[in-house]
């Protein structure tokens, strides 16, 4: 067999290695193509599940710094116009809050329904210990705000709702 091909001339070894060479390269882009299709539908997966989720709760949590904001803008405003503006954003803040959080409750993968609950929970119990500094701020006693004074509670589960995804 050997001889056959020895036999041949140089030009036909030439397009022979030629033609060989080409039939590897087309079956190594057929094989990148095929690759590169199951990456892209892993990333495809990737984007619409756990990214989503994580998006959202940072969304909440973003929310929910503004709302703590909005406490202490209330709190330190001199004057009764710059409280009363500090609490009408409060309250149109903690709506942004409850729509984050309905948000991200319509993602999927979301926290277990005792993380959930949970949270729900202790931002109740937040925003009840929020009324109890409003009149506070409007009166602007400060000592009622003083860091001797016990804050609000955080919600404990806000920062374990973001583990949990991560």
């Amino acid at each position: 067999m050997f001889a056959r091909v020895r036999d041949l001339r140089v030009s036909s070894k030439l397009f022979a290695r030629f033609g060989i060479v080409s039939i590897l390269l087309i079956i190594v882009s057929v094989l990148a193509i095929s690759r590169l299709g199951t990456a892209q539908a892993n990333m495809d997966y990737l984007s619409t599940s756990g990214i989503a989720s994580v998006d959202t709760i940072d969304k909440v949590q973003i929310a929910f710094s503004v709302v703590r904001s909005d406490i202490a803008d209330a709190a330190l405003t001199p004057d009764a116009a710059g409280t009363t503006a500090a609490i009408n954003q409060l309250a149109t803040d903690q709506t942004a809050l409850d729509a984050a959080w309905a948000a991200y409750l319509g993602t999927s993968p979301a926290s277990s329904d005792t993380q959930q609950a949970a949270y729900t929970t202790a931002l109740a119990d937040y925003r009840t210990a929020v009324q109890t500094l409003i009149p506070l701020a409007q009166a602007n006693d400060l000592s009622g705000l003083s860091p001797n004074a016990p804050p609000p509670p955080l919600p404990p589960q806000q920062k374990s709702l973001t583990r949990s995804l991560l």
